[in-house]
């Protein structure tokens, strides 16, 4: 994600809000996540999700120092059977406890999309 991309994605995001405010007494609308959308790789996801949390959290202090709260930070994977679905059974459970692990430890929300997108697919 580039800084750019997502300093206007804010700029238009809290432009009407801001816009809408009559008098500067009107405190500032709290920031429930700032999301950013990745397409990982299992055999590399750390680095990917590293170089995403820079950005997320560069984004985070800037609204911040505006005086907007945020509650979160989220990074929303592709549909997990996507990335999971040459793995063992095992190893794909180990990989969503590495993960867990690693949103825990860097303190974001992960997303790992939906495990069925239409109704042939595989549930198991």
């Amino acid at each position: 994600m580039d800084r750019r991309d997502f300093l206007a994605g804010c700029g238009a995001l809290l432009g009407g809000s801001i816009a809408a405010r009559s008098t500067e007494s009107v405190s500032k609308p709290k920031v429930r996540a700032i999301t950013a959308f990745i397409t990982i790789d299992p055999s590399h996801y750390e680095n990917q999700i590293e170089a995403t949390l820079q950005t997320l959290r560069t984004g985070k202090r800037m609204l911040e120092a505006r005086g907007y709260g945020v509650e979160s930070i989220r990074i929303v994977t592709q549909p997990f059977p996507e990335y999971v679905r040459s793995f063992p059974r095992e190893r794909a459970l180990r990989f969503f406890h590495e993960l867990d692990t690693l949103a825990a430890k860097e303190s974001f929300d992960p997303n790992i999309g939906p495990a069925m997108l239409q109704d042939g697919d595989d549930a198991t």
